[in-house]
């Protein structure tokens, strides 16, 4: 689906391996190939056939990412912490485990338009 050199641009933009790909949004990768959805779509669903199992579709496997509002752990995970995805917290008391928790579950609830569960221990 992809030509020669939108793969090169691609791979100047950082992106190294299909995982990159299929995790990055269509906004993302609209930007940086220049084209409309149905392009970036259509190649993400070839992307996922080729690497992932047949009862995983591409889409399935595409994440977003909600960003804490703090520089050094955004770009410590990516862009962001994974939804989807379980994330644990660890440290002494009083180091702002529960404010970040609480604030990354109503960020997502916010921004996606839905709810998030919070699970303290």
């Amino acid at each position: 689906p992809l030509n020669a050199k939108e793969v090169t641009t691609l791979a100047n933009a950082g992106y190294s391996n299909v995982y990159d790909l299929l995790e990055a949004s269509d906004a993302e990768l609209m930007g940086i190939l220049g084209c409309d959805v149905q392009k970036v779509r259509k190649a993400r669903l070839a992307w996922g056939q080729k690497v992932l199992p047949k009862s995983i579709l591409a889409s399935e496997y595409r994440c977003n990412r909600v960003v804490t509002g703090l520089n050094g752990l955004d770009n410590a995970l990516g862009g962001g912490m994974r939804t989807g995805t379980l994330i644990e917290f660890v440290g002494r008391a009083g180091c702002g485990k529960t404010q970040i928790c609480m604030q990354l579950a109503a960020s997502t609830a916010a921004v996606r338009g839905g709810n998030a569960v919070y699970l303290d221990t």
